[in-house]
């Protein structure tokens, strides 16, 4: 299981326990700093500016249903769906070029530019031909039942496209839960898990460096502002908690929906991606800027 997957893990099992249900996803391969110890006091409903993403229809992945095998001892048998695995990918250059840097041809493909719209417009499209697709953190996987998946590698390490068949898993063991997470406190969005996560531009930085200069200003308690990390500007938090959970209430009072899962900040303004920050570094500093900025996940990660 990559980085992100275990952080994930970790943010998707605090939205499910209401006790500590709070604001802040993937992915990728993210960091983290020292974490409060206790969980901030959930923030009030705010909607977000962004239009709801609205209940879309049944999925060949709910409609087919959870996988029970372990994705152990898979064979390296013979593709069953490379055919469609192929069209899709042809399908997501054609339509979807911007995900792509077209002009850096390489091996079977062109360098992906977007790790999460990549995999999650091959499992769109997949899903239009009535396959069920996901993305384990290394591999396309794909069935038509429970019977079997396979397993394809569609992305080298340099990150371009790949068309690879690698096995067969018997019976199919993906995916584990077809229902989405339960919504973040605060935030009027419903709940929602990420496929896949990469790094791109932050979209959402403004509005997070508007919400740290607010609580900043508000609450010069939180700060030790004569302690300040070397060769930096960042100062030290004394109220890790308090910092926090009013940042959380910072952003989404900007119709933002955000949560801190004690390692990082997930914010979204829709649910089709979302932005994962670094905020607290090491030996309790306030992080900000680009530099805290870690991946985009999609859909997003909370």
């Amino acid at each position: 299981m990559v980085l992100h997957e275990r952080r994930m893990v970790r943010v998707l099992a605090a939205l499910a326990a209401p006790a500590i249900m709070m604001a802040a996803v993937a992915i990728g391969a993210c960091g983290g700093g020292g974490s409060p110890t206790t969980p901030p006091t959930a923030p009030p409903t705010v909607a977000p500016t962004g239009t709801p993403t609205p209940p879309s229809v049944v999925s060949a992945c709910q409609r087919i249903g959870i996988g029970t095998g372990t994705g152990q001892g898979c064979p390296e048998q013979s593709p069953s769906f490379q055919g469609q695995v192929d069209a899709a990918i042809d399908q997501l250059i054609q339509e979807e070029p911007q995900i792509f840097d077209l002009k850096a041809p390489g091996g079977a493909g062109f360098r992906i530019v977007s790790v999460g719209q990549y995999y999650v417009g091959l499992i769109d499209r997949l899903d239009r031909m009535g396959l069920c697709a996901d993305f384990d953190g290394e591999e396309l996987q794909v069935k038509r039942d429970n019977t079997f998946n396979d397993q394809y590698d569609v992305e080298s390490s340099s990150g371009y496209i790949l068309r690879g068949y690698k096995s067969t898993c018997y019976p199919a063991s993906f995916p584990k839960s077809v229902t989405a997470p339960p919504s973040a406190a605060g935030c009027s969005l419903p709940g929602s898990r990420e496929k896949a996560c990469g790094r791109e531009n932050a979209r959402l930085l403004g509005p997070l460096e508007t919400a740290i200069d607010q609580v900043m200003r508000e609450h010069p308690e939180y700060f030790n502002t004569g302690d300040t990390q070397p060769g930096t500007d960042f100062v030290r938090i004394v109220n890790p908690d308090a910092y926090f959970r009013d940042l959380t209430l910072a952003i989404n009072r900007q119709g933002l929906c955000a949560f801190y899962d004690g390692e990082e900040m997930a914010i979204k303004r829709e649910n089709r991606y979302s932005e994962q920050y670094d905020l607290f570094g090491g030996a309790g500093y306030a992080r900000r800027g680009e530099g805290s900025y870690q991946v985009t996940c999609y859909p997003a990660a909370f």
